[in-house]
């Protein structure tokens, strides 16, 4: 299964979907706020309506960047669908190798990232060149995926 990405990814805000979130909240229930632990919902989230405050949300949900809505997936790879959210991360990897800007990805499910569509999204993320840091539900890291490393032709 492969994923078709409808723009090039690149700097600033993600550009906009003409059907917004949809019924996804993934990001209210698995960003570490002041709000809520990874895993629990947010308590200014709305399952109806969405966030509460969003006009006056906290810079870790304002900066927040879902990969689903910048690189237009097709709704099928809606976070809460496929099983796995992501966003673009930068700094250091947290002990590891992943310096620099990486992608996080986050299940929504217990091995959704092992699923067809969830490895469809690693597949994807890791094809933009940098690692994949993939977490459970809960917070806890599952495994990080190194990007292919693309020797120049040395001319």
């Amino acid at each position: 299964m492969k994923i078709e990405a409808r723009v090039t990814p690149g700097p600033g805000d993600p550009p906009p979907r003409e059907d917004g979130c949809g019924q996804c909240h993934v990001c209210c229930v698995n960003l570490n706020t002041d709000w809520a632990r990874p895993g629990e919902p947010c308590s200014h989230l709305d399952v109806e309506s969405g966030c509460t405050v969003y006009a006056d949300r906290p810079g870790v949900c304002r900066d927040y960047r879902c990969a689903w809505l910048f690189f237009r997936w097709a709704v099928e790879f809606r976070p809460d669908l496929c099983g796995v959210g992501a966003h673009v991360q930068s700094g250091p990897g947290e002990g590891d190798s992943c310096d620099g800007e990486y992608w996080v990805a986050v299940e929504t499910w217990d091995g959704a990232s092992r699923e067809p569509k969830g490895e469809a999204v690693v597949a994807c993320l890791l094809d933009t060149g940098s690692d994949v840091r993939v977490y459970s539900p809960t917070g806890g890291l599952v495994c990080v995926h190194r990007a292919p490393v693309v020797k120049g032709d040395g001319g």
